[in-house]
Formats: C-alpha cells, structure tokens, sequence
C-alpha cells in the first residue's frame, strides 16, 4: 500500500493534464497569437489545436510510463495503447464536421432552452438526457466563456457544445479500447493476443468510422455495455447503473435485462431499472423532466423503420426485396403493406431462434453442472444472444450501431477456438472491414456478417474453456484502474 498515495497522485496529475488538453485549445483559438495559424477556418481549428494539446498530453504520459515499465510485456502493451490513443485522436480531429444527425441534437436541445417539445420540430429520436445534457452545457459553457471574457455568442457557444462533444467522443473511445481489452483477458485471452485481437478491432471498423463521421451516440451504448458485462461480478449495483445510463443515450443496452433476469442477477436489474427511473427524476424542475419522457414515449412508436440500401435492419432487406420487382414492374404502392406483414412474421421467427437458443443453452448448462465456469459461460452466452438479436430485430440498424457487434466478435474468437477463426474472421470481415456501399442486395453485408456470427456460436458449437492458465501480472498502469472496479 506504500505506493498507492503515489499512484493515485500520478492519477489526478493525469486528469489534470487531459482537463488541460481540453480546456486550452478554445483559449488558444481567442487568444489569435501570431504563432497560430488556421488554414482550414476558424472554426475548425479549435479541433487542430484539440490534437495539438492531446498529442503534447499523450506523449508526456508515455514517457512517465515508458520510464517507470522496463519489461518488454509491459513496454508493448503501453506502447500499442498510446499509438492506438493517437489513431483515435486523429479520427476525432479528422471528422470534426457537423452532421445531419448531430444537428438533430442540437435543434432538439435548443428547443428545450425555448421551452419546447424536442420531438415536434426535429428527428430527435432520442431519450431526452441528450437534449437536455447538451442544453445544460450550452448554459454552463456560455456561463463560463463570460466568465472569461471569451466569445459568448450563441454561435460560437454551439460551436462550443459540438467541441465538447467531439472532446468525450475521444474519451469514450479510448475507454471502448481498454474495456474490451479486458473483456477480452477476461474471457481467457493472453495479453498480447487479447491486445492483437482488439487493436485490429479497432483499427479496422467501418462502423466506428461511421459513428465519428456521423457524430453518432452508439460509442456511449457500446461503453455501457461493456461496462455493464464486466462489472456484473463484482459490482452489480454498478454495473446496473452503467446499462441505466445507457439506455437513456440509446435503447440497446436494455438487451442486457434478458440475461440478467434470465440468471437471476435481480440486484443488477433492480439498479438498471431504478438508475433508468432516477434519470428520469433526478431533475430540479422534475415535473417538467417527466413531461418529456411522456412525449418521448408518445412519439417512439412514430420512429420510422428504415428502408434505405445501408441500413442493414431486416425490415429494410425485406421491403427492397419486394420494391426492386415492383418498381421495374412500375407499381409500388402495395409494397409498404406487403413488406410489414412479411417482416413480421420474419420477426417472429427469430425471436422463435432466439428461444430456441436459450433453451438449447439452458439444457447444456445442466448436462454440463461444471461449476462456475459454465455458469459463467452460461451468462456469456445469453448476453450474447441478447446483443446480437438485439441488432437483428431493430427497425432500424445503421452501419453505425454495429460498433455493438464488437463483444460478439471477441467472445466468438475464444468460443470457437482455433479451429473457428476462420468462421469468425468471415462474419468480422462482412461486419467491419467492407466498406458501406448502396448495391443490392450486397449492401447488407452487416446483417449477413451478423448472420454468420450468431448460426457459428450455437449452443451446442459452443464448449465451455477449460481452467485457465495463469494469468501474467498487469502493468502497474493497469492494475491503477483495475483497483477502481
């Protein structure tokens, strides 16, 4: 314990070295120093300068680390994090461009600074928090650049909220990084193949790239996920809290009830269901904060169902199987109809698949009784299950909500073992290295890598990993944050 007041120091001396990188490049944008240039405008160099200050924190970090971890094990596994660390940064600062979607966000917050709905006037198709999150930080943010005798108009106050966006974005790849490295070392993998398997992961994705280019929410669902699974053991209330979180950016990680039930995590379930419920209550104008959760309510059943080429749902697959004959027939007007009825009974046969999973898996785990290590097995399997179906069943499944096809992917590796690479290499390549493309019926190469991933994991293709093998210790780096779990 003698290093632990050390170590948490270094600790606050990080975070305040990426509060510095954060908070400095808006100051240096106003300060317009000579020493500064902008050659892509204004506007955007606020991001440039945002790489500038978080590369100068990035590498100050590295070199602490590097100094203090002479192992090689250890020198590798920093030294792919801070390199990763940097392809993340220059995605944030690449695609820092508003998009359609992101505009959405703000619309709907400004309409609750006005005092308005944010589903009358905008395709907000969100929780509230969203909204109302952003509308909090455009009035803090103008607070605050007042305070410091900054631009305080509303444009450049937005401009201000999108930065802070773009800002967590970064973070919560870099947390999205580390989670699934331990997910991984939690399913058995080694440190350098569990490290090998996430790099290449996160390297090459179609839908993180998606998620950045689109200012998308989906790296908030994957974090909450993944959070969710690995703190479950140890900390259930809090793992509870993390999918409550969750579910109000996006509904996804409300697929992690049905394992949880299933195996009877009920602590876990009553956190989600009472985090979820807190949100939505823990306002100072609650009365009002309700008012908004009825609206979203009323106005979900209204979400479209995407019908366009990329968006892998099976709705859409199934509504362009029909729309090409009848448009090169001339006639389409009996499509809609037709569609809807054909999807629904497609819908229920999966949800027949489903069942027939988890009951296949229910009766291998009692033909097994091996302990905790099926139990676990068990678990990993249902969650699985639920996250893949979850994609399967969407309305709407844009390229960017596969991000949550990244757990399926890892626990398929060690699932299937060596001799099933092969298979999860396939539905891996279809999901994340080809890039997106409006060609029927190949566009929906997602759904199909989807496909692949769910019929090789069956219950029955799936065996329970033998006792692991001891496990090398972490860097100290690591085990700094592990302590926190």
């Amino acid at each position: 314990m003698a290093g632990s007041p050390r170590r948490y120091l270094k600790g606050l001396a990080y975070l305040g070295l990426g509060l510095a990188a954060a908070g400095l490049p808006p100051v240096l944008q106003q300060l317009r120093l000579p020493l500064i240039s902008n050659s892509y405008g204004y506007e955007y160099s606020v991001f440039e300068l945002f790489g500038f200050c978080a590369s100068l924190a990035i590498v100050i970090i590295a070199w602490v680390e590097l100094r203090q971890h002479r192992a090689f094990r250890d020198r590798v596994l920093l030294a792919a994090g801070v390199l990763v660390s940097f392809h993340f940064l220059l995605l944030v600062v690449e695609y820092s461009l508003k998009s359609w979607d992101y505009d959405c966000y703000e619309k709907a917050a400004a309409a609750i600074l006005q005092g308005e709905t944010p589903y009358q006037y905008t395709a907000y198709l969100y929780p509230p928090l969203l909204a109302q999150t952003m509308a909090s930080a455009y009035r803090g943010l103008h607070l605050l650049l007042a305070a410091l005798h900054l631009d305080s108009s509303p444009g450049y106050t937005w401009q201000m909220v999108f930065y802070s966006f773009q800002v967590t974005q970064f973070l919560l790849l870099n947390l999205a990084y580390y989670l699934c490295y331990r997910f991984a070392r939690s399913l058995g993998l080694g440190q350098l193949s569990g490290l090998g398997l996430v790099t290449a992961l996160f390297i090459f994705n179609t839908p993180l790239l998606r998620a950045l280019r689109h200012n998308q929410t989906s790296l908030f669902a994957l974090d909450a996920v993944l959070a969710g699974m690995l703190l479950l053991a140890r900390r259930p209330v809090a793992a509870g809290l993390a999918v409550g979180l969750g579910i109000h950016i996006k509904l996804y990680p409300a697929a992690l009830l049905l394992p949880w039930a299933l195996t009877r995590r009920w602590r876990a379930v009553a956190a989600t269901v009472g985090g979820t419920l807190g949100l939505a209550l823990a306002h100072l104008h609650w009365r009002e904060n309700l008012a908004l959760y009825a609206q979203y309510l009323a106005f979900s059943p209204q979400f479209p169902r995407g019908t366009t080429l990329r968006n892998n749902s099976v709705h859409s697959f199934i509504y362009n199987c029909f729309r090409i004959p009848y448009q090169l027939a001339g006639n389409t007007a009996a499509v809609p109809a037709i569609a809807s009825f054909e999807s629904t009974l497609v819908s229920a046969a999966l949800l027949g698949w489903l069942a027939l999973r988890l009951v296949q898996r229910e009766q291998r785990y009692r033909e097994l009784a091996a302990g905790a290590r099926a139990a676990d097995w068990r678990l990993l399997g249902h969650t699985m299950d639920a996250l893949g179906f979850g994609l399967l069943l969407s309305p709407m499944a844009w390229e960017h909500h596969f991000v949550l096809a990244m757990p399926l992917v890892i626990w398929a590796v060690v699932a299937l073992g060596a001799p099933g690479w092969w298979k999860v290499g396939l539905g891996a390549f279809l999901i994340f290295v080809l890039p997106i493309f409006d060609v029927f019926p190949f566009s929906y190469h997602q759904l199909a890598g989807l496909v692949v991933l769910l019929y090789y994991t069956s219950p029955r293709a799936v065996q329970p990993p033998a006792a692991q093998e001891p496990e090398q210790p972490e860097p100290e780096a690591i085990q700094a944050v592990l302590a926190l779990e």
